[in-house]
């Protein structure tokens, strides 16, 4: 048991387990680059040495996650900098119940702040991905490489706490990926998003008009996947044939706004399986396209287009 002493105590001392106060917090791991001018006081301050060998300071990210072990409550905490984590090969997390996290990205209602920047800048393939259970994604800045998905949902993904990210993607052309998805590497359906929550994120596209199929795709074998309050920004002429497609069973997109700029387009801003719904979104779109799938008289309710200064418009 530790003892925390007010003025002095901080996160890692919360250690191997151990918690004064019950909260079952796991290790801590800090991540910051050597390059930070307080680089050699923060690694002073904070560095420890865990009873599992580890040390609770860290270079990148991956070595942090991979630090980590599954169902300890561990934590990977990303220090702000001023320039990106930029990253050559998807960040993978694969231990249950980790949480990776940027706290000076938090505070926005949907959304992050640019606090911390994890880029894609050359290679074809995912920001993040993501196959095992209840594990946290929160205060990122999270940018793709051309064309190409940010978060991949594998198998066992499930439950996912996906919160106050910013999600910043790169259209071009016809064939850009989904910016979420749970179809990997050779159309595999994966279940993962199963039982999820993904809310409070903001999608925007970066420049380069383009028409994009799919911006979320959740296919049927995932099920109760829920996409709640989050904030879609597409500009530069861009067209985006389905904004949310959530095919798994019992899926839902509640409270999302979509926003257009001139010459850009939602064809639908969202697509439901049968069994799921869609209730209280609002979207500067013109009439029928908010909605479309779902079961008449049990998936939609209170969704609003642009006509007129807002109509409702629930679609099947």
């Amino acid at each position: 048991m530790y003892n925390l002493k007010k003025g002095v105590a901080k996160l890692t001392d919360l250690r191997d387990g151990m918690s004064a106060v019950g909260l079952g917090v796991g290790n801590v791991y800090y991540v910051i680059k050597t390059t930070e001018a307080f680089y050699p006081t923060f690694v002073e301050d904070h560095e420890v040495q865990y009873r599992d060998g580890s040390s609770s300071i860290h270079n990148t990210i991956q070595s942090g996650l991979d630090a980590c072990v599954a169902n300890r409550n561990d934590y990977v905490i990303i220090n702000p900098s001023q320039t990106d984590y930029d990253i050559t090969a998807a960040l993978t997390l694969s231990k249950k119940a980790v949480h990776l996290i940027c706290p000076a990205g938090l505070g926005n209602r949907v959304g992050s702040t640019a606090a911390c920047r994890i880029h894609c800048h050359s290679f074809d393939g995912a920001v993040l991905e993501i196959s095992d259970s209840s594990i946290e994604v929160a205060g990122l800045y999270l940018k793709s490489y051309a064309k190409q998905t940010i978060l991949k949902l594998k198998t066992n993904a499930y439950a996912p706490n996906i919160h106050n990210n910013n999600f910043i993607f790169a259209p071009a052309s016809t064939d850009s990926l989904p910016v979420i998805t749970n179809v990997c590497a050779g159309d595999t359906l994966y279940d993962g998003g199963s039982w999820g929550s993904i809310e409070s994120n903001w999608f925007v596209n970066s420049a380069g008009a383009a028409t994009i199929p799919i911006l979320i795709n959740i296919h049927g074998n995932a099920k109760d996947c829920r996409f709640k309050y989050n904030e879609f920004t597409i500009s530069d002429t861009t067209t985006v044939t389905v904004g949310i497609y959530n095919n798994g069973i019992a899926g839902t997109a509640d409270f999302n706004t979509f926003r257009s700029g001139v010459g850009c387009d939602w064809t639908h801003c969202i697509s439901l399986h049968a069994s799921g719904s869609a209730i209280g979104n609002r979207a500067t779109c013109a009439d029928s396209q908010i909605v479309t799938g779902g079961t008449a008289t049990l998936s939609f309710s209170d969704n609003m287009n642009g006509a007129s200064g807002g109509a409702v418009d629930d679609e099947t």
